[in-house]
């Protein structure tokens, strides 16, 4: 797709790798509104297919779930098709103790090596 970002599409396809690469880079946004009709976020694409990966990776290196807080369907990014334990799990950490403890528990950088 021509209208979303390198980040977007490596979050939709589950490229943990890349995920975390281009959460790196400081120019790459993390979140905000897509250029696509959805106006959906990496967030939002990651957690609507129950990547816990790429969603651990996106948050603990700061991305934003209130940015945009719904996509143009109303859904919230927290929202998943069919939520596993692990995603349940990086949730409760992010809204207990945010970023760090989500980078702290799920260890993003041993998932990257």
């Amino acid at each position: 797709n021509r209208s979303c970002t390198l980040l977007y599409c490596a979050a939709k396809a589950n490229n943990v790798l890349l995920v975390g690469v281009l959460s790196l880079i400081e120019n790459v946004k993390l979140d905000g509104e897509q250029e696509l009709p959805t106006k959906s976020s990496p967030l939002h694409v990651a957690s609507w297919y129950g990547y816990d990966k790429v969603l651990a990776i996106l948050l603990s290196r700061g991305a934003n779930p209130e940015s945009p807080k719904t996509n143009s369907f109303g859904e919230d990014c927290r929202n998943a098709q069919k939520p596993s334990e692990e995603f349940i799990k990086i949730w409760e950490a992010y809204d207990k103790f945010g970023a760090d403890k989500v980078n702290q528990i799920y260890d993003v950088d041993k998932v990257l090596a």
